[in-house]
């Protein structure tokens, strides 16, 4: 129904440019990150996709935006402890140069496809434009059906639609794609893009947490130290400056 809505809409009156640019660019960032972790280790994949925040600090100072020191300082130490925490399990082996070359350009391309999606919803929203989240949420998930369906009749699957097979497929979508996706959009909305994906470098670690939990994989005492980096990171990069009081005189 949401498909045929798009499609309709898009004959008859046209699609506005920005319901058209921001799903696409979502879509790209979704294939480029996929791919990177496909073609070089998942170490340096989530690492180099860690820099967004940086470019989302080049963005605001080419545009001569102020940029709080502590969004510029916690960032680099949220880096410093992502990099020591993804450095132990890194592991090159059955990876080639040329491969972990294209994998570290598709994170790079996604990192900063990621900078400018939200760095423009932050903006429209803080110049008061009105901004249809729903919308853009419903326009990705179009662009993914779309390219997904072909590549996925061309491929043969040994796997069988049994009920544990969907209700993984069902949990991917709903739970590893739209709640993140609507939460993801929402946080660009509110937050500075520099908070808001400083925030976001600490994906690899609850992932390593959550795998703690539910799969009993173990964690050494430095991994606990560096996850501690990160989020001190994230702390200093959250904290509003002080603002300075200015005292009464007297007359």
């Amino acid at each position: 129904m949401g498909s045929f809505f798009i499609i309709k809409k898009f004959v008859l009156n046209g699609i506005d440019k920005t319901y058209a640019i921001m799903p696409l660019l979502m879509t790209v960032y979704y294939i480029a990150a996929s791919y990177s972790f496909y073609f070089s280790p998942i170490a340096i994949a989530a690492l180099i996709i860690g820099i967004s925040p940086l470019f989302t600090l080049m963005i605001r100072f080419f545009l001569k935006e102020k940029i709080n020191s502590g969004e510029v300082l916690g960032f680099i130490i949220a880096f410093i402890g992502l990099g020591l925490f993804l450095s132990e399990s890194s592991n090159m082996q059955g990876y080639t140069l040329q491969s972990i070359l294209a994998g570290s350009g598709m994170a790079l391309a996604a990192a900063f496809v990621r900078a400018v999606y939200s760095y423009i919803i932050w903006h429209k929203n803080k110049v008061g434009e009105t901004i249809n989240l729903e919308n853009i949420n419903l326009h990705t998930f179009f662009i993914g059906i779309v390219i997904f369906i072909p590549f996925s009749s061309m491929q043969s699957s040994t796997y069988d639609l049994d009920l544990y097979t969907i209700t993984g497929l069902i949990g991917l979508a709903i739970v590893a794609t739209l709640i993140p996706n609507i939460l993801n959009n929402k946080a660009s909305r509110a937050i500075s893009p520099s908070v808001h994906n400083t925030i976001g470098m600490s994906t690899p670690i609850f992932a390593s947490i959550m795998a703690w939990i539910f799969l009993g994989e173990a964690q050494t005492l430095s991994s606990a130290l560096y996850m501690l980096i990160v989020v001190a990171g994230i702390f200093v990069t959250t904290r509003r400056p002080r603002q300075s009081v200015k005292l009464p005189t007297r007359d």
